[in-house]
């Protein structure tokens, strides 16, 4: 028999390592794995009460629905976990009948619910929906956010066969307009735990070079960040799946990224190159050089995650689509919070376009009528 447990309590969560982790590999991705919502709760959760929904059957974890109390606002809010890193959320569960649990209690928290990018038409969209009945109101912008990916499979010459003959002419000319101001290499490296933090510097020096700093959008910007980046990757060199790539034009990096090697994908946490090189772009040249690995490696797929890009079209993308939710239960203190948030609302529209507008990661760039959309 199914039974719910509320989990406030960090330690308590801390010790479901095994038993998560055990729940989150069917999923393949290290976005509902334990170390990443961990990471999460040390960068963001100051001063927010922790509020797991957790489903047990003869005390197995047989679901989790991993959130926060937020009381920034007007109105204290239930906000999925970890959403302040950008990235895809979810919940982790064996079955339907598990999902529905931690679905129905979420709704009956009472609280009004906060996720912002939940994949369109996913299961725990469907419980979500299926189980609110006369609780509240659901508000949903479907398709404003996509991530994208690459699938692979194939050796790197029959990768780079299905680009586009110009992408991967401009491609080799802007790498022989580097080589102008010196000797280009390419580095992918796997440190170790000992060596994570020097490397983890240099990253976040050359991605905080350039635009990312002027709007505020770099690592080193935030410290919040930078902490759980810095969590994420001391877990990635413990568990040997970090890698940090480098492009080099002479001894100065001219662009860094950090990804993760996980279920037999290669993903993308950050990014960034030196501004001083734009005119070769070398982030679109270290990307080229990261996908270069993937197919030598036998790797299935390249997730770029974040918020999909036009400059990622040159490549054969899919693309994967998600929902903004936000929850309003019919009470005072959901009306109440549905009014602070339509005040909030164009205030934080202009910002992103703002930053838009700078070269940053964008939910508003649309992607090239010949990309596909992956079903969900």
């Amino acid at each position: 028999m199914l039974t719910l447990e509320t989990i406030s309590d960090v330690s308590r969560f801390m010790a479901l390592e095994s038993e998560w982790n055990a729940l989150a590999e069917r999923f393949q991705t290290p976005l509902l794995r334990h170390e990443w919502f961990a990471a999460c709760l040390k960068a963001f959760a100051s001063g927010k009460d922790l509020a797991i929904f957790a489903a047990f059957e003869d005390g197995r974890l047989r679901a989790a629905a991993p959130f926060v109390i937020d009381r920034g606002a007007l109105v204290p809010k239930l906000a999925a976990l970890g959403h302040e890193s950008t990235e895809p959320g979810g919940f982790i569960y064996a079955d339907n009948a598990a999902l529905d649990l931690v679905a129905q209690a979420v709704l009956r928290h009472g609280l009004p619910v906060m996720i912002p990018r939940l994949r369109v038409e996913s299961p725990e969209l469907r419980a979500l929906r299926v189980n609110t009945g006369s609780r509240g109101v659901w508000l949903m912008r479907s398709g404003n956010t996509a991530t994208a990916a690459l699938p692979l499979g194939c050796d790197f010459k029959t990768f780079e066969s299905r680009m586009a003959r110009a992408h991967r002419s401009n491609i080799r000319r802007r790498l022989k307009l580097a080589g102008n101001d010196g000797p280009v290499s390419f580095e992918i490296l796997s440190p170790n735990e000992a060596d994570v933090h020097r490397h983890l510097r240099e990253v976040y020096e050359v991605e905080a070079s350039g635009w990312k700093s002027r709007t505020g959008t770099a690592i080193l910007n935030d410290p919040r960040i930078e902490r759980f980046c810095t969590e994420i990757a001391t877990w990635g060199a413990r568990a040997g799946i970090l890698r940090i790539c480098f492009m080099r034009i002479g001894a100065k990096a001219a662009a860094a990224a950090l990804l993760l090697e996980y279920a037999g994908r290669l993903w993308v946490l950050k990014q960034g190159y030196d501004e001083r090189w734009s005119a070769c772009a070398p982030g679109i040249l270290l990307a080229q050089e990261s996908i270069r690995y993937a197919c030598d490696k036998g790797l299935v797929a390249f997730e770029f995650l974040g918020a999909a890009e036009k400059f990622q079209t040159r490549w054969p993308i899919e693309l994967t689509v998600y929902s903004r939710l936000r929850f309003y239960p019919l009470s005072l203190r959901g009306l109440a919070a549905f009014c602070d948030d339509a005040c909030r609302l164009p205030f934080n529209h202009l910002k992103a376009r703002w930053r838009s507008r700078s070269g940053s990661l964008s939910e508003f760039i649309r992607p090239a009528a010949k990309t596909s959309v992956k079903d969900p």
